[in-house]
Formats: structure tokens, C-alpha cells, sequence
């Protein structure tokens, strides 16, 4: 059944299905609108009562075929169709409450008809059996049609067409003509509108066209009016189920459907007529010899339809099943043969033929000891009796003898067949050419044996070799504990090495007076600690795999100082180096740096570790401090040469006082004028010499030294010349002196 539910929600809204769903409301809603005008105007053109309502069928096959959905089309087809002739001159209650209630009294009974059908008779499939039907018939009768009759006979009490005393038979009339409709018609719909069509068989064809073609016969002797009514003719009522019968047995459901159809149709024509042998006594009469006519043949024929069909089924499968085991008798690989209880063959496959060397028809003639070696019949023999009072199957392997006189192999799988009672009748076997498997299971005998006798001479050398591997095992455990324990020891000096790294690496990160990172052998930056950001003035992210060269100075680079300094680190071991770098602002600074490579545990170069210090100040300082030391040196050059200044002034006084004393005791001693006045300005000269020397040594023993000018002349004699020039003599002693020289 077609339900709106939450998973197929969507593609209901598709324009396919929404067109689909249109085409079905259309096509229940204008049927039902058709069938029922139609049979309320035969009804009117024969004044009388209608039999039964076949829009109720029709209503109920919608349901079932297209699914509840269909409700809207049943309510609008069935109101329109109830609305009386003067429907606009009539009042408002008066002509709207009875096609109503007449309108969802046909909707309910429909719904809910086809809601138990499907849950309770598997739907559209209701007719497949007789259970079936059965259970569709109860579903109409019961509560189906009672709810619409009731529903139909509420509605007429509250529109005042029906007195209470009343109601009941109206409702009964109700309930019969909606019951029947619907066991009449609805099957022929639904069979017809599921229903396979198969590819064309002339002889159901005619045998469809024959009983179809029969119902119309009996219906027009027996039923229409078309002849005259009379006691002869009412005996061929007995007639009407010979067409259907046939349609039963050589047709099926749906062709017996469409004859219960056919009939019930002539039948009601002829009772709406007068004629005929349901025709009531009065017009007001109910058609109930009529409705249970209906009703009985309907059932009747479709069960037996639905019997007959079930049968049909069964017999094709059981044919088709019965192919395939024959089939598979014939084409299996294993041989299977039947046997009585004597053992004499009553059946056997190709394969076994071909397994015993022997064609079917004299195995039938042949007993199964015959075919069995001697020495394993006594076996063969108890085990059948066995099979035969315990109703067992064995399995046996016996020599089979071959028409050549060779022996074959074979192992039968025998199963025992019991009739009804229990008895068993026959044995049934599957044979299987085992000659193969036994040649290879003694050829596997002896090979067994043959590998037991070097097993034994193995195993005595295994021994030996157990013993040797048990001593290796238990060296290797030693060692193994040695091992353990030298592990034990690595982890424990790996987790100090970690750790001491760990520590190692916070120290390095943490110092901030060297920069301190790592480079690849290409010289490219690897890490970088803060002593670097704080001299360099790079951060990590702008120095690390960058090269180291963009610290030297332009200069440096084109003349490939960084390329040396990693070449020399890679061969020495070491590049000490001071020289001038460039910070990130482009300033210089006095560097010393120190290159080492980094060697793994083969000697294979890593890389480079390069420490860098900033030596700037210290460079500074040191200038400084040899400015201070050379001016030391200077002013204690100028103290010495003034100390030898004044020791050479005063050994010249020392002399000048010397001169001077001789002259006077020279003077004493002549008498010459003219020598005496050389002798006098021989005196005074050297008297004013000796006061000006001992005044400058005075002076520069005072200022702690003479003028860099003096300090610097070649020998103290320049000196004394220039300073005695520098000091003027008196005028006669200089005058006397010339002439006494000149004399």
C-alpha cells in the first residue's frame, strides 16, 4: 500500500509522481462519479430499489491498488454524486448533511476496508488463496461495509429523511448493497489492474474468451429481461456456476473474477427489471435472495480460483524443482544410485554407471553384492540390515569388481528412505571414486614410514643439537642479562646526557655576553641564543637559515674571509679570529670570534659552533690605557733628560767656577793692562755664565723639566752654546775679551 510516509515524502514531490498521484485521484474520482450516476439512473428508469452499489467496489480497489492517498478523489466523486437534483433551490442543511454523510460514509467504508485488507490479507495479494478471500470477504461484510451503512444512516436521521423506528432497515439495505458491490467489483478491478500480462498463449486466450463468452450466455438466458420470465427459466439460474467453474479450473482469479462480474450484472438487471429469479415481490422489497446470490457466488468461485491457482503454482514449482533435481541427478560428478532393501538397483545416474563400468539397464538387472568384492561383502551385508531396522545411513569403502575382472576403489554413502509408516523401502547411495585416494594414502603409507625411520635418526641428532642450543640459550641469556643491564646503564647515561643537554642548551639560551649559535657545513645559521639577538640585533626568526657571512663588513665578504674561516675551522679544528662586524643597524663592532667544527662519532663534519664577543670597549680601553702608558714613558723621558740637564749645568758651573778662580789668581799675576782686561772679562763673563746656570737648574728642577724643543737636541754642548748666547755679556768684558783674543 502507497503511504505519504517521512522517507518517500520527498520524491512524492517530485513532478512525475505529483502527475501520477493527479492521474489516479483523477481517474478513481471520475469512475466513481460515473458508476454511481449510472446506477442511480438504471435504478430510476426502472423504479426500484438498487440491488447493490458498485461504486463501493470501486472505491475499495482505488484504496487497495493506489493506497490511502486516494481518499480525496472517493469524497468529492461521492458528494457530487449524491447531491440531489434541486440542489440550488434547496436549503443550506437540507441538501448539503445528506450527500455528506453519504460522501464520508463511502470514504470510510473504503479506507478502512482497504487498511484491515492490507494488514490483515497482504493486499492486493488477497486472492492468491483462500484464506485470502475468505479473510477480503469478512473485512467487506464486517466492518467495512457496517461503517458505512451506519455512517450513511446517521446522516439521514439528522437531515430528518428517516424516522428511528426505520433507520435500522435502512441501514441493513445499506449495509447488503454495499457489501455486495464491493465483493463484486472490487476483485475484478484489482485482479485486472496488478495483474502480469503475459506474452500471448492461443490456449489461454481461448479458454479465458470461453468462460467470459459462457457467463454472458447464462447471464442473458438466465438473468436479463431481454426474454420472458417463467418457472423453466428460473431453473437456469442453476446454470450461473458452469461459466464459472471453468474460469476456475482452466482460467484464473482474474478471469474468474470478470465472470462473477458478468453475471452480477445480468442478475441485478433482471431483479431492477422485475424479472428473473431474484426479482422481489414488491419494488420496496430488498434484493436479499439477490445480495446472497451475489455474495455466495463471489466467494465461492474466488476461493476456488484462488485454490485452483495455488495448486497451479504448486505444481509448476514442484515441475521446475523436479527438472532441476533430475538435472542434477543426471549432470552430478558423484554417482547416485537407488537400491531395495534386497540391494537389487532400481535406479542409478550416469556417473555411476560409467564409475562401475556397466550401462544403466544391467545394473537394473544386478544386485549391489554383485558388484562388491568378496572379502568386503559380509561388511556390506550387516551394515544394510543395520541400515534397514534402525533407519540409519553408513558410509562404507569397498573393491568394486569391474566387468574386466580389475578392482576399483570406491566409497558409498548410503542414506535410508522410509515410507509414510516409517518402513524403510530403499537405500539410497552416493559413490565416490576413492581408487586414486587410496593409491596416494599407501603411497602416503609407506612415505610415512620411510619419514618415521628418518624421524627416529633425526631426532637423535636433534637431542644432541638441543643440548648444544640449551647451552647457547643459556649464554645467550647472559648475555642477554648483560645486555639488559649495559641497556639499563645507556638509558640511564642517555637520560643524564638529555638532561645535562636540556641544562646545557638553558645555559647557552641564557648567555648574553657571547653570542652563541650553530651552523650547517654550508655556514648557514641553524639556532640562535639571546647573546646573539643582543649583539647582532637579529631575532631567532631573522637570523636562523640565513649564512653567517652578513656579519662581516663588505669588504671581508669580497674577499671571501667567512668561505676561509669555515674552510680553516673544517681542517684545523678551530678559526680564532678578531676582526670588525656588522650589526642589524648597519654600526660596527670589535669582535672575537671563535669557529670549532662539530664532528659526529665517525668524524664526519656536522657543522660549525661559533662564539662571538663583543670586544669593542675593550678594544677602546686597551688604546686608552697604551695612550697612558706611552705618555708615562714620555714624561719619564723628559724627567731623566732634565735630571742629566741640571747634572751637566752643574758640573759646567763647576768648571765656570773653576775658570773663574784661575782667572783671578792669573789675575794677580799680571801686570799687563791689556792682559789684565782680558782676564777681567775672562771673569765676569764666566761669573754671569755661572749665576745664569744656576738659576736655569734651579728653574728646571722646579717645572720638573725643560720644553720638548730642548729635551729633544742632539748633545748637552748645543744646549750650554745656546744657552750662553742666549745670555748677553757685559759690554767691556765682551769688548776686552776680543781685543785681548785678537792680540
Amino acid at each position: 500500500m502507497t503511504r505519504f510516509s517521512g522517507s518517500k515524502f520527498l520524491s512524492a514531490l517530485q513532478p512525475r509522481s505529483v502527475a501520477k498521484y493527479a492521474f489516479q485521484l483523477a481517474i478513481i474520482g471520475i469512475g466513481y462519479f460515473v458508476l454511481a450516476n449510472a446506477t442511480s439512473a438504471l435504478a430510476s428508469f426502472y423504479s426500484s430499489t438498487i440491488p447493490m452499489w458498485p461504486p463501493s467496489g470501486l472505491a475499495l480497489a482505488g484504496v487497495l491498488v493506489c493506497g490511502l492517498r486516494v481518499w480525496p478523489a472517493i469524497l468529492v466523486a461521492a458528494f457530487a454524486a449524491a447531491l440531489p437534483a434541486g440542489f440550488a433551490d434547496a436549503e443550506a442543511a437540507d441538501s448539503v448533511l445528506r450527500p455528506l454523510g453519504a460522501a464520508a460514509g463511502s470514504t470510510l467504508e473504503a479506507l478502512v476496508g482497504g487498511y484491515l485488507i492490507n494488514i490483515w490479507a497482504q493486499g492486493c495479494r488477497a486472492f492468491d488463496t483462500p484464506a485470502g478471500v475468505l479473510k477480503f470477504a469478512l473485512v467487506v461484510l464486517g466492518p467495512s461495509a457496517l461503517i458505512g451503512a451506519l455512517v450513511h444512516a446517521g446522516s439521514l436521521y439528522l437531515a430528518a429523511d428517516a424516522q428511528w423506528n426505520s433507520l435500522l432497515a435502512s441501514g441493513a439495505v445499506r449495509w447488503l448493497r454495499e457489501s455486495a458491490g464491493a465483493l463484486v467489483v472490487a476483485p475484478a478491478v484489482v485482479l485486472w489492474a496488478v495483474g502480469s500480462f503475459r506474452p500471448f498463449d492461443p490456449d489461454k486466450v481461448l479458454s479465458s474468451s470461453l468462460g467470459i463468452v459462457a457467463a454472458i450466455l447464462v447471464g442473458l438466458i438466465a438473468f436479463s429481461p431481454l426474454f420472458e420470465h417463467s418457472a423453466a427459466r428460473n431453473a437456469l439460474a442453476f446454470l450461473a456456476p458452469l461459466p464459472l467453474l471453468w474460469s476456475a479450473l482452466s482460467g484464473g482469479e482474474r478471469d474468474t473474477a470478470t465472470g462473477v462480474l458478468i453475471l452480477s450484472c445480468f442478475a441485478a438487471w433482471g431483479a431492477l427489471a422485475g424479472g428473473g429469479p431474484f426479482a422481489p415481490a414488491t419494488p420496496d422489497d430488498p434484493f436479499l435472495l439477490l445480495v446472497a446470490f451475489l455474495i455466495s457466488i463471489s466467494v465461492v468461485s474466488l476461493a476456488l480460483s484462488a485454490h485452483v491457482a495455488g495448486r497451479r503454482r504448486a505444481d509448476v514449482k514442484l515441475r521446475h524443482q523436479e527438472q532441476i533435481l533430475r538435472a542434477m541427478f543426471g549432470q552430478s560428478t558423484v554417482g547416485i544410485a537407488q537400491i531395495d532393501t534386497a540391494g537389487r538397483f532400481t535406479l542409478a545416474n550416469n556417473r555411476f554407471c560409467r564409475m562401475v563400468g556397466r550401462s544403466a539397464p544391467e545394473l537394473l538387472q544386478l544386485r549391489i553384492q554383485d558388484l562388491i568384492d568378496p572379502d568386503d561383502l559380509p561388511q556390506l551385508t550387516n551394515l544394510m540390515r543395520h541400515a534397514v531396522q534402525a533407519a540409519e545411513g553408513f558410509a562404507f569403502e569397498a573393491r568394486h569388481v569391474l566387468p574386466d575382472g580389475s578392482r576399483r576403489w570406491v566409497r558409498n554413502n548410503f542414506s535410508a528412505i522410509a515410507d509414510s509408516s516409517g518402513a524403510v523401502r530403499h537405500l539410497t547411495l552416493a559413490a565416490e571414486d576413492v581408487t586414486d585416494r587410496r593409491r596416494a594414502t599407501e603411497e602416503l603409507q609407506r612415505a610415512h614410514d620411510d619419514l618415521s625411520k628418518a624421524l627416529d635418526e633425526r631426532t637423535g641428532r636433534l637431542e644432541h643439537a638441543t643440548e648444544v642450543l640449551r647451552t647457547e640459550i643459556d649464554q645467550r641469556k647472559r648475555v642477554e642479562a648483560a645486555l639488559k643491564h649495559d641497556i639499563a646503564e645507556r638509558r640511564k647515561a642517555q637520560e643524564a646526557l638529555m638532561e645535562s643537554e636540556w641544562r646545557f642548551r638553558t645555559v647557552i639560551q641564557g648567555v648574553t655576553d657571547y653570542a652563541i649559535f650553530m651552523l650547517d657545513r654550508s655556514g648557514y645559521i641553524t639556532n640562535w641564543n639571546m647573546g646573539a639577538q643582543r649583539i647582532h640585533q637579529y631575532t631567532a626568526a631573522e637570523s636562523v637559515g640565513q649564512h653567517f657571512s652578513r656579519f662581516y663588513t663588505e669588504e671581508e665578504q669580497q674577499r671571501g674571509e667567512p668561505a676561509r674561516a669555515l674552510h680553516l675551522a673544517a681542517y684545523e679544528g678551530k678559526c680564532v679570529v678578531e676582526g670588525w662586524r656588522v650589526r642589524r643597524d648597519k654600526s660596527l663592532f670589535w669582535a672575537s670570534a671563535v669557529i670549532e667544527a662539530v664532528r659526529d662519532e665517525v668524524g664526519t663534519l656536522a657543522g660549525f659552533v661559533n662564539i662571538t664577543r663583543d670586544m669593542t670597549e675593550r678594544r677602546e680601553a686597551q688604546a686608552s690605557l697604551e695612550r697612558a702608558q706611552e705618555q708615562l714613558a714620555q714624561s719619564q723621558k723628559m724627567e731623566a733628560l732634565g735630571q742629566l740637564t741640571g747634572s751637566i749645568a752643574h758640573d759646567f758651573n763647576n768648571l765656570l767656577m773653576i775658570v773663574s778662580g784661575h782667572a783671578q789668581l792669573l789675575r794677580r799675576r799680571l801686570t799687563d793692562p791689556k792682559h789684565l782686561q782680558a782676564i777681567d772679562a775672562v771673569h765676569s763673563c764666566s761669573s754671569a755664565r755661572c749665576a745664569e746656570t744656576f738659576s736655569s737648574n734651579a728653574t728646571s728642577r722646579t717645572t720638573s723639566g725643560l720644553s720638548r724643543s730642548t729635551l729633544r737636541s742632539s748633545n748637552w754642548r748645543s744646549s750650554i752654546s745656546r744657552s750662553m748666547r742666549a745670555t748677553p755679556c757685559p759690554a767691556a768684558a765682551r769688548s776686552r775679551y776680543r781685543r785681548a783674543t785678537s792680540r
